[in-house]
């Protein structure tokens, strides 16, 4: 089984978010979020399943869905 990574699908918002969320579990996405005040649906799928999503009606785009950590604000070094 190919390995799973986390992904970002941002939604057309002229769609259904719950019918494209509906579609991308179809395809194979495990969904982690939704996100439906903008537009954004997170969740796990390998590479070749990413693809696929690509192609569903509705969808803009889908992304790696990086981690991000910000230092505390009493740090000296912000980035």
């Amino acid at each position: 089984m190919a390995e799973l990574s986390k992904w970002l699908v941002t939604v057309n918002l002229d769609e259904s978010i719950q019918k494209v969320r509906k579609r991308l579990e179809e395809e194979g996405l495990v969904i982690d979020s939704l996100l439906a005040e903008v537009g954004c649906i997170t969740g796990q799928a390998n590479q070749e399943t990413a693809a696929r999503l690509r192609k569903i009606t509705g969808v803009l785009d889908v992304s790696p869905d990086v981690e991000i950590k910000l230092p505390a604000p009493s740090d000296e070094t912000t980035w």
